[in-house]
Formats: structure tokens, C-alpha cells, sequence
């Protein structure tokens, strides 16, 4: 296998390092003796590191120009695999992707040939796919920010933005020339919905999902993700235009009209490059036999891209997830509600497509695609709540179906993505949560969410660069999304990369203006980064939606504007989804705020009622609920602003034990910084001075603390005076907050 130029660089995973030059293998500095193949083999998965390697791809560039058996590339993996310690059972490097091939998925490093001196390490590219942004609730991940807003506000707000940021979409996504495009690629536009009933929404939108979902698992093929191509509707009117967007030479466009007791199915596969039709097709069924569309359609945009399909992908893209007719159509209407609820991340709608979900498993008991969507929507609700069941039922639900999926097809991709959401949502076990995600990227390599997942629950595992990696491979198969540009921005700003989160931020909000969640974290990030107390009021102050009113509030009181800000907080309707666990009751936010105003008398009776009902909430809560570390700080600051010390110490202690960064970086750096404003409160600047220092030195924590809050933030006002904070802001005083760009 010839040398390229990244041979010259180390290569580091683990306990192990792989010098190319020299062709070793070292462990913890021991060298490892492989022979000559099968370091060739490590080398190659090693620079191809995420993608799913086909045997055959394998043996063309391990043997090339040679006729070499399959026995050959399997005994070089099990050699492997016995020098890196790694058994097919445990998977930790190399995972099998049954009758297809493998895929190195371990966490890389990369040291440059001219850096080998100690100097430090850089990434390797995106895990799967090239980066398509140098610049960079979760989708259903628990909001990550400030005390009262953020950690009570939830995406859908409606907001409008200042006239500062000027970035048109297009600008921002730029021209991409897809005249020479090789790889073959497609976007499936959102089908059209003819029906006089416009309630047959459900049927449209379903059949675009389910040809995607097929459309995805095909590894040479690149699909564009739905989030992406529903910007462009049904039918636009430049499709070169669109393919230059997206980066497809290919898309799909669809209609579903539905009268009486008939379907009509329109498709047509368009070349983007010459507005040629390269395929199309008319189905005329029964309104209760549309089953199998979905696969003869995926089937044949495949064939008429000629794409060359592994006997597994052949057999995933033509098997129907159901024979049930019906219970197919249940389905479909259950992942309607599902998809709306969702792109919201709001419970409503999610009780009603449970029993959806039910009424399909009653009609076909073997139907695993319905078990694992319903494992899926119980751990977001157990998540999110607001359902008529408990937290404790959804849990063993969610597992339940999860197993059921996984035991009725193996290997089912939203299998293994409702069984890591399980692991994340109800247990935050993140590292049986990523083993779950890869496993679903073998089987569907261009899914989206699945590498959102992997970059979320990478960052929570203080794996910053990694998580980069992922957020920017999910960008390259989805362009178009608004989240996931919002999600790379906050992680940029984690990492401390504060320029890229700055213009990752300003793509987010132009590629949708009405994201609230991302504006106000923008509005935070220059408030943390620049301490432009105006330029941050300008994103939210016009805008009359009770959550982002939250924050205008917050930001009143970074001012001392302590007034206006109990009246604009006294405005804000009373209700769950403006007070989450996050932010505590209403009752609470306003006794903290008169308390800060140094109005101790009319804090007091405010205070006491929303300790009560916080005291409250945390014995109806199980265990494992990830809400109980924000509910017990809150109960902290409350005890502490109540002059209740001992009780304070005990709660925020509480806190950190649910949260430690060990099993969370992301919620236990965060739950470490409202701890130490606890500390504050309560005047104890030997306890909360020395948390800050810890939080300013560690890697991770750029949302957190910063030296421009450390001056602003009236969190600090009781120990401002204090000779160790002074001491700490004139240690501060002159950093750079920009300076890691």
C-alpha cells in the first residue's frame, strides 16, 4: 500500500501509537510486532477511520493487483484485534458490520511529523465524512446555559433578530459546484400533499421518510437529511440551484394525492446539474395497500443511479418493516405526530402517537420499526414529561421495546438508536449510548441524528474536538439545519474556539430567524465573551414570548436594573413550559430576585413557597432523573438566600453528586458553576472562589465562566468585596477571552 502525506504523522488511540513512517505499533511505548499486512490493514481503516470499509474495498488496497480470499482479510482482523486487545464481543476499536465489512471507530489522534517534540496533538478530520464547516435537547438534549433562561427554555421561540446580524442564508452556505460530483448523492424532496383532505398530511410525509430512511442506509450513496431539503418545499423552481445548495446532483420530488379508496404516488428523479428526468414513476393502489412503495421506490432511485448494492444493503432496502397493511398506516400517522412533536421538542401529540404505535403492535406483534419509534418517544418523554405516565413506567417501557426491537431485527438501525437513547435520556449513560449510535451507522451510514448524538454525547464526555468532528460531519449530509449549526456554535464556545462559535452562532440565526433557543444563546455568548450588555438586549428585548422574556429579565439584572426586571418577571405567565426544573417555580425566580435586590422582606414569603414546592417536586421525582442536580441547586440557593446554611451545603452537595464530570462534563461543569453562585450567596468566598479557578482552568468549561462574567455577572455581588475574588478578577484582568480562535 503506497505512502501518502498523512503517513508521516503519529497516529494515537487509546493506549496505543501508530508511527507510519516507521510502521510501528506501540502500546504505552512497547512495540507490538505485526506483520507486514496487517499493519497495512490497521493503517488503512486507521486513515479511513468512521467509514464502513467493504471486504472488498479492503482487499483491493491491501492486495492490490493480487486475487487474495476473504479468509486472508479475516485472519489480518483477528490478528488485529489480538494485538489491540479487542474481541468481537467487546468491539472497542473495530466493529463488524455482518456480510458487509468493518469499521474503525475508535477516538483518534493525530500528531503532525514536525511536532513530535511534545508540542500537542490535532484532530484527525471528521470521523465519517469531510467537514462541511471549518467555522462552525441535543435535539432532545436539557438546555446547558444560565441559572433562570436557559435552563428553562426550549427551542421553537419565536424571536426577531437586530438588525446586526446581516447574513443571508445562501450567503452563508455558499455556491458548491457540483458539476464534477463523483461520489453519487441525492436529496429527497418533501412530498406534495394533493388530497382535497388536507389531513392526509400524514401519508406524504410519511412515504418521504420512509424512502429516505432506506435511501440512507446505502453507504455509497450521500443523503441529504429531511431537516435540510424541506427548506426547499415540494416543487422549486431552480433545481440547480438547489443541488449547488445541498451538494447533490440528484433529487427525488414526490406527490400523494388520496381520493376516496384511491392513492396516487407520483415520483420523479431529477438530475440537478441538467434538470434531466432520469427516472419516474405513477403507482395507483388501494387507500389500504400503499405497503411496498416505499422499497420498490428506494430500489428503483438506486438502480437508476447504478448503484452497486451489498447483498445486505439489497435486502434492507427491499424488505418491508410490516405485512400489515394496516398496521403500516397506524405507523405512519404515529411518526406524524412523532415528527411534529419533535421538531418542536414539545410532549404534545406524543401520548396520542403511543397509542398509535400500540394499535399497530396489535395488528402486528413482529412489527420491530414500531417497537423501537415507541422506545424512542417513551425515553423523550420520560425526558421531557408532560405525559399521562410516570417517569418510572416510561423507563421499563423504554427498555422494554428497545430489547423487543433488538430482539425481532438485530440489525435494525433505529433499533440501536432507541436503545442509546435509552442509555442517554433515562440512565445518561453516554458510553453505552455511542456504542449504540455506532452500531446504528453501519447499517445507516447517512443518519444524521445519529452522528448529532454521537457529537453531544462526545462533549459530554469531555471529548471536545471529537464531538466538533461529529457536529461537522452531521453538517455535510445537512446543510440546511438551523440546530445542528446551533449546536456547533455552543460547542465551539465550550471548547473555548471563540471566533468559530461567534460565526457559527451568526449562521444559525440566518439560517432560521425564528430559533429563539439559538438567539438567546447567542445573546449569552457575546454577553460571556464581550460583556456587550446592549448588543445582547437588541437580539431578544422586541420580541413577546414569555420564555425569551425570561431572558430579557436576566439580562436586566446583569444592568442592577433589579425593577424593571421583577416587573417584567411578575408579566411572565406561570406555566410548566416557562418554569421548568431548570429555572425552578415562578415563586422562586422572583424571591431570588428581590433577595439580590436586597429586598429581603417581600423575598422572604416568595422564597419559602418555592422551597416548598420544590421539596415537592424532588420526592416525586426516581432516581435517575437528570432534573433532580438542577432541583437540588435551586433548593440550595433558596436555603442559602433563606440564611439556612447548613441546609444550603447539604443540597448543593446533593447537586454535585447527581452531576460530577466524570460521567457528565457537560451538566457537571455547568452544575459546578451554579454551585459556586450558591457559595456566593451564602458569602463563602473560600468555597466558591477556589471552584471558579478549577472551572477557568478546565478544558470544556467556556460556557460556563469567563473573565468578562466574572466583572458583570451580579451572581458574584456578595463576595465581590471579598480579597480572594479581587484577587481572582486582577488574575483575570488581562486575558483574552478571545484570544483561542
Amino acid at each position: 500500500m503506497a505512502a501518502t502525506a498523512p503517513d508521516r504523522d503519529f497516529y494515537a488511540f487509546g493506549p496505543f501509537k501508530v508511527d507510519p513512517l516507521k510502521r510501528v505499533l506501540t502500546r504505552t511505548g512497547t512495540p507490538i510486532p505485526l506483520p507486514p499486512k496487517v499493519f497495512d490493514t490497521l493503517l488503512y481503516m486507521i486513515e479511513q477511520a468512521g467509514r464502513l470499509l467493504d471486504k472488498e474495498e479492503l482487499l483491493r488496497e491491501i492486495w492490490p493487483g493480487r486475487i487474495v480470499e476473504e479468509d486472508s482479510l479475516f485472519h489480518n482482523i483477528s490478528l488485529l484485534r489480538k494485538a489491540l486487545d479487542d474481541s468481537a464481543q467487546s468491539e472497542r476499536y473495530i466493529i463488524t458490520a455482518p456480510g458487509r465489512g468493518y469499521r474503525f471507530v475508535a477516538t483518534l489522534q493525530r500528531t503532525p511529523a514536525d511536532s513530535h517534540t511534545g508540542t500537542g496533538v490535532v484532530p484527525t478530520p471528521s470521523p465519517a465524512h469531510d467537514s462541511a464547516a471549518a467555522a462552525g435537547n441535543e435535539i432532545i438534549q436539557p438546555n446547558r446555559n444560565r441559572r433562570l433562561w436557559l435552563r428553562a427554555a426550549l427551542a421553537g421561540m419565536a424571536v426577531v433578530l437586530a438588525a446586526g446580524v446581516a447574513y443571508g442564508v445562501r450567503a452563508w452556505l455558499g455556491a458548491k459546484d457540483v458539476t464534477h460530483v463523483k461520489q453519487p448523492s441525492i436529496a429527497v424532496l418533501p412530498f406534495e400533499n394533493l388530497s382535497d383532505d388536507k389531513t392526509n398530511a400524514w401519508l406524504a410525509a410519511g412515504l418521504q421518510d420512509e424512502i429516505l430512511t432506506r435511501l440512507a442506509g446505502l453507504d455509497r450513496l450521500k443523503v441529504i437529511s429531511r431537516t435540510s431539503s424541506d427548506r426547499y418545499g415540494s416543487t422549486p423552481s431552480n433545481l440547480k440551484s438547489v443541488g449547488r445548495e445541498l451538494g447533490v446532483a440528484n433529487v427525488l420530488e414526490g406527490s400523494v394525492q388520496h381520493a376516496g379508496d384511491q392513492v396516487r404516488v407520483n415520483v420523479q428523479l431529477i438530475d440537478t446539474r441538467t434538470d434531466a428526468h432520469v427516472w419516474a414513476h405513477t403507482y395507483d393502489r388501494g387507500a389500504g395497500n400503499i405497503l411496498g412503495i416505499e422499497t420498490d421506490i428506494a430500489a428503483r432511485v438506486a438502480d437508476a443511479l447504478q448503484l452497486t448494492l451489498l447483498p445486505a444493503e439489497a435486502t434492507a432496502i427491499a424488505q418491508p418493516s410490516t405485512q400489515d397493511a394496516s398496521a403500516y398506516d397506524l405507523f405512519l400517522h404515529a411518526e406524524y405526530l412523532r415528527n411534529k412533536a419533535y421538531a418542536l421538542m414539545t410532549p404534545v401529540g406524543l401520548d396520542a402517537a403511543l397509542d398509535l404505535y400500540t394499535q399497530a403492535l396489535v395488528r402486528d406483534p413482529k412489527f420491530a420499526l414500531a417497537y423501537a419509534k415507541r422506545s424512542d418517544v417513551e425515553s423523550f418523554l420520560f425526558w421531557r414529561g408532560d405525559s399521562k405516565l410516570s417517569r418510572q413506567q416510561l423507563a421499563a417501557a423504554a427498555l422494554r421495546d428497545a430489547e423487543q426491537a433488538l430482539a425481532l431485527q438485530p440489525g435494525l438501525a433505529d433499533a440501536h438508536v432507541a436503545m442509546a437513547n435509552y442509555h442517554r435520556l433515562v440512565f445518561r449513560d453516554f458510553p453505552g449510548a455511542l456504542l449504540e449510535y455506532q452500531k446504528a451507522l453501519i447499517t445507516r451510514p447517512n443518519d444524521t441524528n445519529a452522528m448529532i448524538w454521537i457529537a453531544s454525547d462526545s462533549s459530554r464526555q469531555g471529548r471536545w474536538q471529537q464531538s466538533i468532528q461529529w457536529y461537522n460531519a452531521a453538517f455535510a449530509h445537512d446543510p440546511n439545519n438551523h440546530e445542528t449549526a446551533h449546536y456547533l456554535a455552543y460547542t465551539y464556545w465550550e471548547a473555548r474556539q471563540y471566533a468559530a462559535a461567534e460565526r457559527m452562532f451568526e449562521r444559525a440565526v440566518a439560517l432560521d430567524p425564528d430559533d429563539g433557543f439559538a438567539t438567546w444563546d447567542f445573546a449569552q455568548f457575546i454577553l460571556y465573551t464581550s460583556g456587550d450588555i446592549a448588543r445582547a438586549m437588541s437580539l431578544v428585548r422586541s420580541v413577546d414570548d414569555p420564555r425569551l422574556r425570561l431572558g430579557y429579565a436576566d439580562l436586566l439584572t446583569w444592568q442592577r436594573n433589579y425593577r424593571d426586571a421583577i416587573g417584567v418577571m411578575r408579566g411572565i405567565p406561570d406555566v410548566p413550559s416557562t418554569f421548568t426544573f431548570g429555572s425552578g417555580p415562578k415563586t422562586l425566580v422572583l424571591g431570588d430576585m428581590y433577595w439580590r435586590a436586597g429586598e429581603v422582606t417581600q423575598a422572604r414569603p416568595l422564597l419559602l413557597k418555592g422551597r416548598a414546592q420544590i421539596q415537592a417536586d424532588i420526592a416525586a421525582q426516581p432516581a435517575n432523573f437528570v432534573g433532580l442536580a438542577y432541583m437540588w441547586d435551586n433548593l440550595a440557593m433558596a436555603d442559602a438566600e433563606l440564611g439556612d446554611q447548613d441546609a444550603a451545603l447539604t443540597a448543593a452537595h446533593k447537586a454535585l453528586a447527581i452531576a460530577p464530570t466524570s460521567k457528565d462534563h457537560v451538566l457537571g461543569l455547568n452544575m459546578m458553576r451554579y454551585v459556586a453562585q450558591v457559595y456566593a450567596a451564602m458569602g463563602r468566598a473560600d468555597l466558591a472562589v477556589p471552584m471558579l479557578k478549577q472551572l477557568l482552568a478546565t478544558p470544556g468549561a467556556g460556557d460556563a465562566i469567563s473573565p468578562v462574567s466574572l466583572r458583570l455577572d451580579p451572581a458574584w455581588d456578595p463576595i465581590r468585596r471579598d480579597p480572594r475574588f479581587e484577587a481572582l478578577l486582577k488574575q483575570q484582568a488581562k486575558t483574552n477571552v478571545l484570544a483561542s480562535s
